[in-house]
């Protein structure tokens, strides 16, 4: 049975794969922010606050990658940029 990747190699793994599918999730879900786990959607919303609360009801205090739609620039240039749901 392979390990659980740790938090840190499981976000890395979700922002690689949000930049990938970046014009994808654009075009799909338009401008919002994005609850991501495991490649996943758990949940998408124009204001922050109400994804954050509607992920957190639905799956717990759990860690998830938040990925931001809303930025006229390419997403998140570095990891300093990356906006973590640890709860």
């Amino acid at each position: 049975m392979a390990d659980k990747p740790s938090y840190s190699d499981q976000v890395r793994e979700d922002k690689e794969w949000f930049e990938s599918n970046h014009d994808q999730l654009l075009s799909k879900y338009g401008v919002c922010y994005l609850a991501i786990l495991r490649g996943e959607i758990l949940g998408h919303d124009r204001d922050l606050g109400i994804l954050l609360q509607r992920t957190w009801e639905k799956y717990g205090l759990c860690g998830f990658f938040l990925a931001d739609l809303t930025s006229t620039q390419r997403p998140f240039q570095d990891i300093d940029n990356i906006i973590e749901g640890v709860w």
